[in-house]
């Protein structure tokens, strides 16, 4: 997930609730040559991805003019813990294991309710 691959320009919706990305390692390739550490890498794609979640559901660009307008629209129609993770990811991305220890036990509740709704 390279920061310039991930962006809503990228992101394909399909049928459903299903969720594409589009060009993923393109960049990773042609930029071989010129290539970063693991954690620096990692660090760069949670921001990016935090860039792209916030963009979608503030369904505009964030930029830094307008980053703020978007944190409250956030707030204002998702929960707390969303704009907690999206905040820290933009801010002080975490490393992948704290960032899938704090959305755990919401996509747990997520897949469980998609089960529910396959068994009906």
């Amino acid at each position: 997930l390279d920061p310039e691959v991930t962006s809503t320009s990228h992101v394909l919706v399909t049928s459903g609730s299903r969720v594409r990305l589009g060009g993923i390692g393109v960049v990773d390739v042609l930029e071989y040559e010129q290539m970063k550490t693991l954690p620096d890498q990692q660090r760069e794609d949670l921001v990016a991805l935090g860039h792209t979640l916030l963009s979608v559901a503030c369904r505009t660009h964030v930029t830094p003019q307008n980053l703020q307008q978007c944190t409250m629209k956030l707030l204002q129609h998702y929960s707390q813990d969303l704009h907690n993770i999206l905040l820290s990811l933009i801010t002080k991305p975490p490393n992948i294991f704290e960032l899938c220890a704090a959305i755990a036990p919401k996509a747990f509740d997520e897949l469980d309710m998609m089960y529910g709704v396959a068994d009906a």
